[in-house]
């Protein structure tokens, strides 16, 4: 069963209703729309977990934040889309202030999406090094270049030993993207 889905590059904007996006068994997804030429999140999250909406704080990037209580434990799922590799440094930092904010009242931090940059940049290093995060994804994600795959679809966490299972998957819907999944 699936608790929560990201679909990045959904390529929607305001002229696609809502109804259009609801499934069974999944609250009213939150949207984050740009045009149908590009960007955008949808994310899902099963309707029976408790979730809020949080805003974004410092900045404007492709990020939705919400809390979400799973175990009683209050967890930040930050849900993003990085649409250039070129842009990797301005919007970690407008994340890494984010994300800070949220810090003193949360503990346990989720970061996933289509980052567009690999986890052996210095900058993705010193991003999740500033939270203690780590990449639950370690096998290529990009297959954009058959001849070097990265990994750029990543599910980060600061509490890694709460998961399990985390894969990839090619499931044909995407041009090069795989689907990124854990337990």
């Amino acid at each position: 069963m699936i608790d929560i889905l990201l679909i990045s590059e959904s390529k929607i904007d305001a002229s696609f209703p809502q109804s259009q996006f609801l499934l069974p068994g999944f609250s009213i997804p939150f949207r984050l729309d740009r045009t149908c030429n590009g960007g955008s999140l949808l994310l899902y999250t099963r309707e029976d977990l408790p979730i809020r909406p949080l805003p974004l704080i410092y900045g404007k990037i492709e990020c939705l934040i919400i809390e979400m209580n799973i175990s009683n434990k209050k967890w930040i799922l930050a849900g993003i889309y990085n649409p250039q590799k070129s842009r990797i440094v301005s919007f970690l930092e407008v994340l890494e202030k984010n994300i800070s904010f949220y810090s003193s009242s949360f503990e346990n931090f989720i970061v996933f999406g289509d980052f567009n940059c690999d986890m052996g940049e210095n900058v993705m290093q010193d991003f999740c090094g500033s939270f203690s995060l780590r990449s639950l994804i370690k096998s290529p994600t990009c297959f954009k270049s058959h001849e070097n795959p990265t990994c750029i679809d990543l599910i980060l966490t600061n509490r890694f030993q709460n998961f399990q299972n985390s894969i990839t998957l090619d499931t044909g819907l995407s041009d090069f993207h795989f689907l990124t999944v854990t337990c």
